[in-house]
């Protein structure tokens, strides 16, 4: 029985660390089914795969009485998230709360993060997801937000202008008028 328990005990911890290194999907809340996460985290990891940019959605009840931005920009940059040496990449913080008024949510990003998503381009993606916000349909949602990131990072690479790639190869000029609405 002890032998059973130890190697229990060892799977469940070499399961968490392995869990642990490649999860961006982060539901401190419970809000998130086992497969819904994992559905997110395939899109994270296509992502990943195709654009070398990284995408951290960070799930939490409450903050206490921090800074939502600040709190997602600590937990980003402490958590070893991003790409290269700038740490490209885009985070979702979603502070569920238990009453409607203690809810809130933010998007920071990093590297060349900032040149693409623009606070204009942040603006229409996050007109798009707080419909699905207000109805707590938190799955549609991260869906939606990471489709859009998809969306986004796919047509800086189909622009093509000359002069308008950074060192990173991606096209930093975004057409706003691009229809984000996706329908997950």
């Amino acid at each position: 029985m002890k032998r059973v328990c130890i190697f229990l005990l060892v799977l469940f911890l070499c399961n968490s660390i392995a869990l642990g290194e490649n999860n961006r999907v982060i539901d401190n809340t419970g809000s998130l089914t086992t497969s819904e996460a994992a559905t997110i985290e395939k899109t994270i990891h296509a992502i990943q795969d195709n654009y070398g940019f990284d995408v951290v959605l960070l799930m939490e009840h409450n903050i206490g009485d921090q800074v939502p931005k600040i709190y997602a920009a600590d937990f980003y940059d402490n958590g070893g998230f991003g790409y290269g040496v700038k740490h490209d990449g885009i985070m979702l913080l979603l502070v569920t709360g238990g009453e409607v008024g203690n809810r809130d949510y933010c998007i920071v990003n990093t590297g060349r993060s900032i040149n693409i998503f623009t606070d204009n381009v942040v603006n229409i993606i996050e007109d798009d997801i707080l419909p699905f916000l207000r109805a707590s349909d938190y799955y549609t949602a991260l869906r939606c937000f990471t489709n859009d990131i998809k969306l986004v990072l796919e047509s800086t690479r189909r622009i093509d202008s000359p002069n308008s790639h950074d060192d990173s190869g991606f096209n930093i000029n975004i057409h706003l008028d691009i229809d984000l609405n996706l329908n997950p």
